[in-house]
């Protein structure tokens, strides 16, 4: 069965997002059974427009993320703070803004 997210991802508890999956799948008897699995997926931008931080606040040099402490290199700390990244990105925001 798939498993919900949400509560891994904010509180680490997969107990908690294996029965959210069983409730919304409408499953009520179901046994957790240890296994490994391995997932990918990017949290980093999963954060609502409200509460979202603009793209210079982490991409920038002095924004807020410390790429080396997360492990990227420094030729993709390079890449990941070029100012081409969040310029091109608010250009196609405002783009799209002047369109509506």
């Amino acid at each position: 069965m798939a498993m919900d997210f949400a509560d891994p991802k904010a509180t680490g508890d997969v107990k908690a997002g294996v029965a959210s999956a069983a409730k919304t799948l409408g499953i009520k008897d179901y046994e957790l059974v240890p296994a490994w699995q391995t997932l990918f997926f990017a949290n980093s931008h999963l954060v609502t427009k409200r509460g979202a931080l603009t793209c210079e606040k982490c991409h920038s040099e002095v924004g807020v993320l410390d790429f080396g402490r997360l492990g990227y290199t420094a030729k993709e700390i390079t890449k990941l703070r070029s100012p081409s990244n969040y310029f091109d990105k608010y250009a196609a925001i405002k783009a799209e803004e002047n369109e509506d």
